[in-house]
């Protein structure tokens, strides 16, 4: 048949004709599960089965008590085929089977659909809840992106009122990222403050993590609040899938995507300095260099007045 032929849920059927194995013809692979729901119809390649084979599927509904059906052709490049399909399936058996128009079917194909397209990495994280299973009540789909913002602290903070600073910041970087990201995260709590070498050898560290999150679940069952929910969820899905990209590259957005990163890093540096906790580690290693190169020049001016004194010695 030329596709998977596997199934995670249920067992799979196969529509065939002969009697040998060397004359076997091979049609419909179709999995159904112990809740009468059907997950796929394939034909050869993953493509819709063809008009002829219509009549084989409506004898499978009607004579195997299917009471929801979820293909939507999902893996397959026919979508216009499994459209066709679908909507002779739905005026055959309306009223009677539940087609895949559910919410937690809907919502259930659009996340698996995004989740491979969100990148992540150390500081970056994507969290999905799935609905219920399509059998049981409407229940809410979620999706939550975390990343988490470090800046270089001075090491007096971790000893003193760290949760002072912690919650000052906190209320700062929310405002400055309501101005520098678009859709606007929110920061589920108090900055939090590390010694050093608990994050960095180097410095302490204070983080900040934001959090791009929504609950999606349709007011009722009707055909248009499903409709509205799915264009909502689909197309945050697909911010966050955009904002993971930036997220997780060196490369800062393109101004029209309303997503400046590095303003944002700025922005509650200089909120840190402000408040005298920020410590300027490129500061530091600058001073050490102006050192490195001022001890240098005093060596060389003292093996010149040395050499000097020598010639005159020898004069």
């Amino acid at each position: 048949m030329k596709h998977c032929g596997g199934a995670d849920k249920g067992t799979l059927y196969s529509l065939r004709t002969g009697a040998k194995r060397t004359d076997i013809n091979r049609y419909i692979t179709l999995s159904m599960d112990e809740d009468k729901t059907v997950h796929q119809i394939k034909a050869k390649g993953n493509r819709a089965p063809t008009k002829e084979l219509w009549p084989y599927i409506d004898w499978f509904l009607e004579n195997m008590d299917v009471e929801h059906f979820a293909e939507t052709g999902k893996h397959s490049k026919d979508k216009i085929g499994f459209a066709e399909m679908i909507d002779y399936l739905k005026n055959k058996h309306e009223g009677q089977i539940n087609f895949g128009s559910s919410w937690n079917s809907i919502a259930t194909e659009l996340l698996n659909q995004y989740e491979g397209a969100i990148e992540q990495d150390s500081e970056t994280t994507l969290k999905l809840y799935y609905p219920p299973g399509p059998t049981e009540a409407t229940g809410p789909a979620e999706v939550q992106l975390y990343h988490h913002a470090w800046w270089p602290v001075k090491d007096i903070i971790v000893d003193e009122d760290t949760f002072r600073i912690g919650t000052l910041i906190k209320q700062d970087a929310q405002l400055i990222a309501n101005d520098t990201f678009y859709p606007n995260p929110h920061i589920p709590g108090p900055a939090k403050v590390y010694a050093r070498g608990k994050r960095d050898r180097d410095a302490a560290m204070l983080e900040i993590v934001l959090l791009w999150g929504e609950t999606f679940k349709p007011d009722d069952a009707g055909a248009e609040s499903t409709k509205e929910e799915e264009v909502r969820l689909g197309r945050f899905l697909e911010a966050v899938a955009e904002m993971s990209r930036w997220l997780t590259s060196y490369e800062a957005a393109p101004d029209e995507d309303n997503f400046d990163y590095n303003g944002f890093l700025e922005g509650v540096q200089e909120k840190l300095e402000e408040y005298g906790v920020y410590r300027d580690i490129a500061g530091e290693i600058d001073a050490r260099d102006d050192r490195y190169r001022s001890d240098q020049m005093d060596l060389d001016l003292w093996e010149s007045r040395t050499i000097q004194r020598w010639a005159k010695i020898i004069k």
